[in-house]
């Protein structure tokens, strides 16, 4: 770990910072390993299709969520993955049906996240106090309620933020080369990415800035050297569901029902307990391919005929993703006590991080000539973070649909923490807007669905 920190500093120095970096690295995982082990929670709804398909896969039955019926009409196929669902099946393959093993795994992906949330922020950082400020970014991911409550389930969400991040710290490592930039770099991308993809497909859409600066850069063979090892990561699976399906797909059948779930007559642009009823008959005969298309012609038709609904119902989806009034808690197999507990410290949290995250964004982009990121990194971190967002807010909304942006958030609220402690006056206005944004669109969220809150304090 220690030659990650700096190695222009003295090794006593060096040693001194890395130490204060491992202890913070065990704190996260002791949290989130605790937290594993004290609720022990079983697989349901989404983990616990993930749980089953992975389960079949280490016995030899395949990829699939049940054991009877045909294969190629199995619900399995419209289930995010298959990344997620390998990656359960090769545990169980090696330990056997333990959930154990995954919540110590998992716990150990979130911690080496929040580490790669540290490498990220002090490289992309030029202020002589990074590595204050990088430290402060990892702890305000790692322990992040939510992410903690992620990594004792068996989500998607875990394995994804870290691939995620990962790529996206081997690119801008690679952004420093000179003369002839590192080729292995280029490689680890063409393995990282597509797996990336094959977890959570919508997340795929980070090549789009690796693309913008190959292309400026002038960097085809590394172009050709990306796309040739992502289309071969992926062709095993696709040739799978082509002999399968009889239809090209490379990750799975969820596009069209998830867009259709969105946008259609009466849709908030988000997932409701009550399912829409014409939605629900495209998939009632098993056929999921030509449900799937169905469905998609079903959006682009609702979206066509009611362009300015949709409008209303992408701005509202907009204002969900950006609410700290939409904590994690409501989980089913969740006590009571436990949900008030995790509700009131993810809304506090979720406060923190979008006022303190959006707070160090406004002031880094207006403060980017004083020497405090390196501009270029800045502009790619942010182009990054941007697309996070953008990859559901067209489609449908929920708490953990946005949990990829709470590693780029955590950056930016390490930054304008610092200079809160240091220098408030400084940044104390680019604070007050940024409080007054979050606020008023938790506000405005509680106001437009109050009834719903009301019920579900009632439930509790």
């Amino acid at each position: 770990m220690l030659r990650f920190i700096n190695s222009n500093k003295p090794p006593h120095q060096n040693f001194w910072c890395g130490g204060k970096i491992l202890l913070v690295f065990l704190a996260i995982f002791a949290a989130s390993l605790i937290y594993s082990f004290s609720f022990r929670y079983v697989p349901i709804v989404d983990a616990g299709a993930y749980d089953e398909i992975a389960w079949n896969l280490a016995q030899g039955f395949g990829y699939r969520e049940s054991l009877e019926g045909e294969l190629s009409g199995d619900h399995a196929i419209i289930r995010a993955g298959p990344g997620y669902e390998f990656f359960l099946a090769g545990l169980y393959k090696v330990f056997g049906h333990r959930y154990s093993i995954v919540w110590i795994i998992q716990s150990f992906l979130h911690s080496l996240s929040a580490f790669l949330v540290f490498l990220l922020a002090k490289n992309i950082l030029s202020h002589e106090k990074k590595e204050i400020i990088a430290t402060s970014a990892m702890a305000f991911y790692g322990f992040f309620p939510d992410m903690i409550v992620s990594a004792s389930m068996l989500l998607t969400e875990t394995l994804a933020i870290f691939l995620l991040l990962l790529s996206v710290y081997i690119f801008l490592k690679n952004m420093d080369k000179t003369g002839q930039p590192s080729v292995s770099a280029i490689v680890l991308l063409g393995m990282f990415v597509p797996f990336l993809v094959l977890v959570r497909s919508q997340l795929g859409l980070i090549i789009l800035p690796f693309l913008v600066f190959w292309i400026l850069k002038k960097r085809w063979f590394h172009i050709i050297i990306f796309f040739i090892l992502f289309i071969l990561v992926l062709t095993p699976w696709s040739l799978r569901n082509y002999f399968l399906h009889g239809k090209f797909i490379p990750t799975a059948v969820l596009f069209g029902n998830n867009l259709a779930m969105g946008n259609h007559p009466g849709a908030t642009g988000e997932q409701l307990d009550t399912l829409y009823v014409p939605l629900e008959e495209l998939f009632k005969d098993r056929d999921y391919i030509k449900g799937d298309k169905s469905a998609l012609d079903m959006a682009f038709n609702f979206v066509e005929e009611n362009p300015l609904e949709f409008i209303k119902i992408t701005s509202q989806r907009i204002s969900v993703y950006f609410s700290f009034a939409r904590p994690t808690g409501f989980w089913p197999n969740f006590s009571a006590l436990n949900k008030i507990i995790t509700i009131i410290f993810s809304s506090f949290y979720s406060f923190l991080i979008f006022v303190l995250g959006i707070t160090g964004i406004w002031f880094g982009i207006k403060n980017r000539n004083r020497g405090l990121f390196f501009k270029e990194k800045l502009l790619y971190i942010l182009f990054i973070a941007a697309l996070m967002p953008i990859s559901v807010i067209f489609i449908v909304v929920e708490t953990r649909y946005r949990y990829p942006i709470y590693p780029f958030l955590a950056i930016f609220s390490g930054f304008s923490f610092y200079w809160l402690i240091k220098k408030r006056r400084e940044v104390l206005s680019s604070f007050l807007y940024s409080l007054l944004l979050i606020s008023g669109n938790a506000a405005f969220d509680i106001a437009r669905n109050f009834s719903r809150i009301i019920s579900k304090i009632h439930n509790l």
